[in-house]
């Protein structure tokens, strides 16, 4: 991703910054700095006309286009007020540090985002600071509801994390109900992990859930039939050799200006 990012930059080197060295989601907006917060409103308001599903439009470019929308209104407050916009920062960078250790202290696996798109705007001094946590990964029979401890503390931090892997632990169904503060989860892996059907409920209400990993958690074939029936948006998988998509296949960053640009 970083290559990417750099032989883009190399290219447009010759070129005026302000038309093709914009980043991304400024590109798919169709912004041009500077621009204020009220533009932003106004742009996103403009498209998600257009693209909303009630509307008829494409679900998946729906959430890009709030991806774009994200990002220039994060753009927008940092020039508006850099000083409140960092204390903001710095305390979801805080909150994240502190998870963070939690779960590496639990033997667990932590993904952080790239920032490559904020670095020629911002500085490369903000990286740490704007990364967020993508993925968390944990596996082993010590993970039980008490080892979840860590979904209570996220805070702010929660709608960063889009995959989460907890395979074969020990977790009852109330522990999977921390599971709701994970409102923009979009993958789950719980292979190996016994489940009951209390627990497949707390699963199917997660909103933003489109990918779940059941392989040997001890749920039959007509509940996952069942779950498949009522949530046709989950991708319900059994199979040992399938694993979550990577997050470059969410990556919103790439994925705006490809799906948006010309909209």
């Amino acid at each position: 991703m970083r290559s990417t990012s750099r032989g883009g930059q190399g290219r447009a080197a010759s070129v005026p910054r302000g038309a093709t060295r914009r980043p991304a989601f400024m590109r798919a907006l169709g912004l041009l700095p500077p621009y204020s917060i009220d533009d932003v409103k106004k742009v996103y308001r403009d498209k998600a006309r257009r693209l909303h599903p009630d509307a008829g439009g494409d679900p998946e470019a729906f959430k890009l286009l709030h991806a774009a929308y994200r990002q220039a209104l994060d753009y927008a407050r940092f020039q508006d007020s850099r000083r409140d916009w960092l204390g903001n920062r710095v305390e979801s960078y805080v909150i994240r540090e502190r998870v963070i250790g939690q779960i590496q202290q639990a033997g667990g696996r932590c993904v952080l985002g790239s920032v490559d798109n904020y670095l020629e705007e911002f500085g490369r001094d903000f990286s740490e600071v704007l990364r967020e946590l993508n993925a968390v990964e944990l596996s082993g029979p010590q993970i039980t509801d008490d080892t979840l401890d860590w979904i209570n503390a996220l805070g702010k931090v929660a709608p960063e994390i889009r995959t989460l892997a907890v395979t074969q632990a020990k977790i009852t169904a109330a522990g999977l109900i921390r599971f709701a503060a994970l409102g923009s989860l979009r993958a789950l892996d719980l292979r190996g992990t016994p489940l009951s059907v209390d627990g497949l409920e707390v699963l199917a209400s997660l909103p933003s859930l489109e990918w779940l990993h059941l392989g040997r958690t001890g749920i039959g074939y007509w509940s996952r039939r069942r779950l498949r029936r009522d949530h046709p948006q989950i991708q319900v998988v059994t199979k040992a050799s399938e694993s979550p998509p990577t997050d470059s296949h969410w990556d919103e960053y790439l994925q705006v200006l490809r799906r948006l640009e010309q909209l």
